[in-house]
């Protein structure tokens, strides 16, 4: 009787695998028709279509607005940073194409690049501005559970069981 309830488990296992993958496979018209029907991102979990990278200068100008807002930058200092994150970009672009797929000379690159773009924008903000956008480049680290100043716990140490006797 055991044996016969596990070749059954076996077989309905299977046998519903195989209506699972048959229910996924599509005709091609089937499929092209599919997505244009639901709307991207719907509430049902349609799947969502990825967003068009942005140009340089949207990335700019977005990264411009966002640091205006935060640290209430004047328009001559808007105009001043723009320039500066659209320097920055073209560096690291050329950084990134001439370190090639050397990941600690991508990580280098990308390093030198944003201490670049950091002492930049230091040089156009005022004393306020520049505490404020160093609080913002560098958050403060989250203490670690049950650690002190970032530092993790220590290891609690072992139990000695004691021997039967």
């Amino acid at each position: 009787m055991k044996n016969f309830v596990k070749i059954l488990l076996v077989v309905s296992i299977f046998g519903y695998g195989t209506v699972a993958i048959a229910q996924e496979k599509q005709d091609p018209a089937a499929k092209q028709a599919a997505p244009a029907a639901k709307p991207a991102g719907d509430a049902k979990g349609a799947p969502q279509q990825a967003p068009k990278p942005l140009t340089p200068e949207e990335r700019a100008e977005k990264r411009a607005e966002q640091l205006k807002k935060r640290l209430d930058l004047s328009t001559e200092q808007v105009a001043k940073v723009k320039a500066i994150i659209m320097k920055s970009d073209t560096e690291m672009q050329n950084a990134m194409k001439t370190a090639g797929a050397d990941k600690e000379a991508r990580m280098a690159a990308r390093d030198k690049v944003r201490e670049n773009e950091k002492a930049e924008m230091i040089k156009v903000l005022n004393p306020e501005q520049q505490t404020k956008y160093k609080a913002m480049e560098n958050p403060p680290k989250r203490p670690t559970e049950g650690g002190k100043d970032g530092k993790p716990a220590p290891a609690p140490a072992p139990v000695k069981k004691e021997e039967a006797k």
